[in-house]
């Protein structure tokens, strides 16, 4: 499936490159941040807060026809601490999406991202001796590929497949990969509402080195959804059915023997959208499988969001948005331990255009988790918290003028 997607990949950048350039632009802004984080290692103990200053400069080239519209865009991002040393250093951002319709009936999307990123923290260098270090990265990529063909003019055919991988650079933690594929047809009953089914199937691999586990999981899930427009500013989605795991794991240790398991679940995602002339609501649930890493078979994801919108005028919009997640990661392994991570985040953030390029933004988050896992002896809990984290900012962004070609 990776071979036929980066296919497929390869197929829209000859398309990209023989369609006409009308309509054509790059664009390129630069946004400077300056900020404060209260626990900038995310450490349950001897938290260290610290101001920081990054610069952001975005290139984006995008076009836009009837038929076929795309977005490109990458983002660096260089951070520096005030006070601690040795964790300045630069993320990286890139984002792709396209989308095209080459005859009345047939659309084609890949919406693709990737990112790579440092994790900060404090390394034990023998002794009690504590180094900063912000040598760790984690590379995230993410590539889908959908496809819809318009059957009726009530009935459509909705296929996806996709591509996710996350790497670390060290062997701290566990390398996962999954590949992904589902089918499935959309009616439209009327006007306000629109049904559908759809079959999807998943393998992930936790791909443990060392003294890891190594774990292959597979995932069939067959859900039903819904979704209906009560009024023109109000609508309603939902979306659930039941979901198969198969996981086979091998231990590092030779002699050990494999484990196989099964289970069931029930994965679902509602959701409530309301609008207003300048504002608009939106709260959600969904409950998914993610990948669990390590020792874990499975991992459970519970997430509530609440997400506000307000426009004051054409130049200011406020934000506010606030979560709930619910993680149980559930292990088969010999020695594994079950683990229940809970987090709370809001963040509220406000934009205000000053001139046609220029905007002042303010971003202002506070985040709690809790962390419960099983103890060295049997029948025992540990927890674990960050505590309270408080993380705000305030940047000018300035956009130059987009250069057409």
């Amino acid at each position: 499936m990776f071979r036929a997607l980066c296919c497929a990949a390869l197929g829209f950048g000859l398309m990209l490159v023989s369609a006409s350039t009308e309509a054509r632009e790059l664009e390129l802004s630069v946004e400077n941040r300056i900020g404060v984080d209260s626990n900038v290692f995310r450490r349950s103990s001897e938290r260290e807060a610290d101001g920081f200053y990054a610069i952001s400069p975005r290139l984006t080239v995008r076009e836009g026809h009837s038929n076929l519209n795309y977005d490109f865009s990458y983002e660096p991002t260089y951070r520096t601490y005030y006070t601690t040393s040795g964790i300045d250093g630069f993320d990286h951002r890139g984002r792709g999406v396209v989308s095209w319709r080459p005859t009345g009936v047939d659309t084609l999307g890949l919406d693709g991202t990737y990112s790579n990123r440092r994790t900060l923290r404090l390394e034990d260098q023998g002794g009690s001796s504590l180094e900063t270090s912000d040598r760790e990265r984690v590379k995230d990529s993410d590539v889908q590929l959908s496809y819809s063909r318009t059957l009726t003019e009530a009935l459509s055919l909705q296929a996806s497949a996709a591509f996710t991988d996350r790497d670390y650079s060290q062997n701290t933690n566990v390398d996962s990969r999954s590949y992904s594929g589902q089918l499935g047809p959309q009616y439209v009953l009327n006007p306000l509402t629109v049904v559908g089914l759809t079959a999807s199937f998943r393998q992930r691999e936790d791909r443990g080195v060392g003294l890891q586990f190594w774990t292959e999981t597979d995932i069939w899930n067959v859900s039903a959804s819904f979704r209906r427009t009560l009024t023109p500013t109000l609508s309603i989605s939902a979306q659930g059915g039941p979901s198969f795991f198969r996981s086979k794991q091998k231990s590092p240790l030779p002699g050990d023997p494999n484990t196989q398991s099964q289970s069931t679940s029930f994965f679902a995602a509602v959701a409530i959208d309301k609008s207003w002339q300048r504002s608009n609501f939106k709260a959600s649930y969904t409950r998914s499988e993610s990948s669990g890493g390590g020792d874990a078979s499975s991992s459970l994801v519970d997430n509530v969001t609440l997400d506000f919108k307000h426009r004051f005028d054409r130049r200011t919009s406020f934000r506010v948005l606030g979560s709930w997640i619910n993680s149980k990661e559930i292990s088969d392994a010999s020695g594994g331990s079950n683990r229940e991570t809970t987090r709370y985040l809001v963040v509220a953030n406000a934009k205000r255009r000053i001139t046609r390029q220029l905007s002042v933004i303010g971003q202002f988050s506070y985040s709690n988790q809790d962390e419960k896992r099983d103890g060295i002896l049997p029948g025992t809990t540990r927890s674990d918290s960050i505590g309270d984290l408080y993380v705000g900012f305030l940047s000018l962004r300035y956009t130059f003028d987009p250069i057409r070609f």
